[in-house]
């Protein structure tokens, strides 16, 4: 495994081997076919039309070629964009397509006179560069540097004069295609296609190569694998809780886990209520992006199990009518007090990620924060969260929730600029300090004999990891392990490091309100352990973002498969904790029975309703 550092955080490199040869091998391929396909375009339409015309028409087949493989990155771009972007983001996306044909044109003059082979060698240098130059990004780049670079070659071939024979010219064509449709029709290696899919394979998205498949193996006969109605509520754990308990829990965006064994940054509140709660250092959430980690969290369901549509506002897929009750709801209804704190227009009830709550606290700032963002920060929470604590009910429980987006990209927030790392580490010192003003308007307010605060994230983020910075392009470890700490009176302090998800929050929370847990959540309550008892937690630990599923076992099996590219991936991470060496192509039956297990999650748990298929929600 090689390793190397990006700002103190390490970044991990598959090893050289055969994959990556492979690998290589086929993303030349898909240079030659994506150029030999607009290339043999632009030709066919200079045989028919001349002049300015000509230049006309290979512009418009350059840029409808590319509108036609990537909409999904059009409508990525477009959906962050300020409303009413999208005709200006469209535009500048057929802009960016006509540079091909501008690249054949390059290409037939720089190269005049010059061997054919020159320009085939530049062509696949930039095949096997362009990864590396561009790695991580939207999936749309790569299409746009592979197919340039292919035209480029195309340009020069049939623009300069050559000195190859006719006979020569056909054969180099021959193999040339040969190569580029061997590399569509074959499907590659399993390991290739999640290599493939990881640099920004666009080509992915649109083969009808078939999903990845591994030996038949029957799944563990488990009661979380059968439909709900099968399963019974769980009821309250029969143990102690602080009389008209107080539960206070606190999300912070993209926490890594890897922060509180950092000495680069200061966190003494964090870790200071780590060392007097239970701090569970293997805690893993639902997903890399907050929409769908807090939905989960707060309905007990993966993002397939529900109903996701477009909204009026925030042009984007929400849950807005998911029938699925949120605990909030039900706690309400159960005579709990409930109060919300959101950070932004989305998180709001109507938008169906977190609902239920009696009380909403949310005021929209009046101008952008961070750019384009409209967010409300923990400087704006925190004294609405104190208020509200003043004013709790001495005799009524309460649940009072808020999410802060402060360690949010683009790292400003902390005032530090130097590199993205050290702006980001920042502003988690600048939440920790509100964490510490959090604690002191607790025990201010008379609360410590009441109050249970659990504080946690809604996903890591990543440092240079796979070449890759921020979060939600897959579901690996720097962006599901996050910290976990729940702390408050009758909880044993200690450090625990069994499996565990955050879809077991919101059973915790119901049971520390004596609330049975509903059939359909997918989590158990962490409640015996704060208590210092080992309760058998035998729920699968699951993740979902952009239609890529996961399942980690307590033995340390990892699986990720993504249904839209149909790839699939497998990692020991007792042996390689940096999923660098994927084990698709050599399966234990341990891995076997992983895969089997979570298809048959999703196969028994996906919400079908009215032909209904979960969507893709870039």
């Amino acid at each position: 495994m090689a390793v190397g550092s990006a700002c103190g955080i390490a970044v991990r490199h598959p090893p050289v081997g055969a994959n990556h040869w492979m690998h290589l091998a086929y993303a030349v391929g898909h240079l030659l076919f994506l150029g030999l396909l607009v290339a043999g375009l632009l030709a066919l339409g200079r045989r028919f039309v001349t002049g300015r015309r000509a230049k006309a028409l290979a512009f418009v087949v350059a840029s409808l070629a590319c509108l036609m493989v990537i909409p999904a990155e059009l409508a990525t771009f477009a959906a962050r964009a300020a409303p009413g972007a999208e005709l200006a983001v469209t535009l500048g996306g057929t802009l960016l397509a006509g540079a091909l044909a501008i690249g054949a044109w390059v290409g037939g003059r720089l190269f005049r006179g010059l061997r054919s082979w020159v320009a085939l060698a530049t062509a696949f240098g930039a095949a096997l560069v362009e990864p590396f130059v561009l790695p991580g990004l939207y999936a749309g780049l790569h299409l746009y540097g592979l197919v340039l670079a292919g035209l480029f070659a195309a340009g020069a071939r049939w623009s300069a004069p050559s000195r190859l024979s006719p006979r020569a010219a056909r054969m180099a064509l021959g193999v040339s295609a040969l190569v580029a449709l061997t590399s569509v029709v074959a499907p590659a290696p399993a390991a290739v296609r999640s290599a493939l899919g990881r640099d920004g394979g666009v080509l992915l998205t649109i083969l009808p190569w078939p999903p990845v498949a591994v030996p038949e193996r029957a799944p563990v006969d488990d009661v979380w694998l059968r439909p709900t109605h099968k399963r019974q509520p769980a009821p309250p754990s029969a143990l102690e809780r602080p009389e008209s308990p107080v539960v206070i829990l606190l999300t912070i965006d993209a926490l890594r886990a890897d922060l509180l064994g950092r000495d680069d940054v200061a966190l003494p509140n964090l870790r200071a209520l780590a060392r007097e709660g239970v701090s569970f250092t293997n805690a893993h959430a639902p997903g890399s992006m907050t929409v769908n980690t807090l939905a989960t969290l707060f309905t007990g369901t993966l993002f397939s199990q529900q109903r996701w549509e477009a909204g009026t506002r925030w042009r984007q897929l929400w849950p807005l009518n998911d029938p699925s009750p949120r605990f909030p709801e039900l706690l309400s209804e159960a005579g709990v007090h409930t109060e919300h704190f959101p950070a932004s227009d989305w998180l709001v009830d109507e938008f169906g990620v977190v609902r239920g709550f009696e009380h909403e606290h949310y005021e929209r700032p009046a101008e952008p924060r961070e750019g384009s963002r409209r967010w409300n920060h923990s400087d704006d929470l925190l004294p609405r969260m104190i208020a509200a604590l003043e004013s709790l009910d001495p005799e009524q429980p309460a649940f009072l929730y808020a999410h802060w987006m402060d360690p949010h990209s683009p790292y400003t927030r902390g005032g530090v600029k130097e590199t993205e790392l050290l702006g980001y580490l920042a502003e988690v010192e600048h939440v920790d300090r509100h964490l510490g003003e959090l604690r002191a308007a607790i025990e201010a307010a008379g609360l410590s004999e009441r109050a249970i605060l659990i504080v946690t994230a809604d996903h890591g983020e990543g440092f240079g990891e796979r070449g890759r910075v921020e979060h939600a392009y897959g579901l690996y470890e720097e962006l599901l392990h996050v910290p976990l700490v729940i702390a408050g009176p009758g909880i044993e302090p200690r450090t625990e490091q069994r499996l565990v998800t955050l879809v077991d929050l919101g059973p915790t929370i119901l049971d520390l309100f004596e609330q049975p847990t509903p059939s359909h959540v997918v989590g158990q309550s962490l409640l015996p352990w704060l208590h210092g008892q080992h309760s058998v937690l035998t729920r699968p630990v699951l993740a979902e973002t952009r239609l890529m599923r996961s399942l980690l076992t307590p033995e340390g099996i990892k699986v990720i498969r993504d249904t839209r590219r149909g790839t699939l991936e497998v990692y020991d991470l007792n042996a390689d904790p940096g999923e660098t060496e994927d084990r698709v192509g050599e399966l234990t039956p341990a891995m076997e029975a992983a895969v089997a297990t979570l298809d048959r999650y999703f196969e028994v748990h996906q919400l079908r309703a009215d032909g209904y298929e979960p969507p893709y929600r870039p």
